[in-house]
C-alpha cells in the first residue's frame, strides 16, 4: 500500500518531467487513502516529507504561512497517533486529520478536520491562486 504522500511526490516529479504540467493532487496527513489512521512514527515522516519537498503558499488574513505556523495542528495529530495507535488508548474523538491540496510544488489549499460525532473542518486555509476544485473533487470522488 502506497502511502498518499509518495503518490504526491511521484506525480509532482512527473510534471516537472512533462515540461510544468500541473497536476492537483491531495495528501491525507495521518492516515492511509482507505481511511485508516497511521501510526505516529509514519505519520511524522508523512509531515516531514511534505514540508521539505512542497511549498507552503497558504494564506491567512493576507499573509503567506510558513510550515512553522502549522506545528500545532501537526502535534495535535501527531500526539493522537501515539495515544491511539501506539498506546492503544479508546478515545471517543475522531482522529484529527489535515488534507493538503498539492499544485505543482506548492501546497494551495489546507484544510484541518476533527470532531467528536461527526468531523468538523476547523481550518480551511488557501492560497490566493488556488484553482476551483469542484470539478478535481468531482473526478476524484468517482
Amino acid at each position: 500500500m502506497f502511502s498518499t504522500t509518495r503518490m504526491a511526490i511521484r506525480y509532482a516529479k512527473n510534471a516537472e518531467q512533462r515540461g510544468g504540467e500541473t497536476m492537483i493532487r491531495r495528501v491525507i496527513l495521518g492516515a492511509w487513502r482507505n481511511g485508516f489512521v497511521m501510526d505516529s512514527f509514519r505519520t511524522a515522516h508523512q509531515i516531514s516529507k511534505i514540508q521539505k519537498r512542497f511549498e507552503c503558499a497558504v494564506q491567512h488574513n493576507g499573509k503567506t504561512l510558513t510550515w512553522d505556523a502549522f506545528q500545532s495542528l501537526f502535534k495535535c495529530i501527531l500526539k493522537d497517533r501515539e495515544m491511539r495507535v501506539e498506546q492503544g488508548l479508546l478515545m471517543a474523538s475522531r482522529p484529527p486529520f489535515a488534507v493538503a491540496t498539492i499544485e505543482g510544488n506548492k501546497v494551495v489549499r489546507f484544510e484541518f478536520y476533527q470532531g467528536h460525532d461527526t468531523y468538523e473542518l476547523v481550518y480551511d486555509l488557501k492560497s490566493p491562486d488556488c484553482p476551483d476544485l469542484e470539478p478535481f473533487l468531482r473526478q476524484e470522488m468517482r
